[in-house]
């Protein structure tokens, strides 16, 4: 639902999020994937840190779901390293690759 209509502003996008959340109690894939399409948007907003921090909530969620070493969770961690690049924090990115490789 996130793609569907571009004439949606961002408040209306989280709006939908935040029924999801409401009706699966925060603890579902598909609230997961919503809240991380809304990170993209974010990110492409140029609103970084609250993409970051969506990354977190949908990384605990997976974790908790799908386990520690899901391919999701390393999709999530990437994106992640994504953000460190565009906002110039080289160390935490390099790290963080670091980090998903071991």
């Amino acid at each position: 639902f996130l793609v569907k209509d571009e004439s949606k502003s961002l408040e209306d996008i989280w709006i939908k999020i935040a029924e999801l959340k409401k009706i699966n109690d925060n603890d579902t894939l598909q609230y997961a994937e919503a809240l991380l399409g809304y990170s993209e948007l974010l990110k492409l907003e140029g609103e970084y840190i609250q993409s970051n921090h969506n990354i977190d909530q949908v990384i605990t969620i997976k974790k908790r779901l799908l386990g520690e070493k899901h391919e999701s969770i390393v999709e999530c961690l990437y994106k992640r390293c994504l953000i460190y690049l565009q906002t110039a924090k080289y160390l935490e990115g390099f790290q963080l690759c670091e980090y998903v490789l071991d």
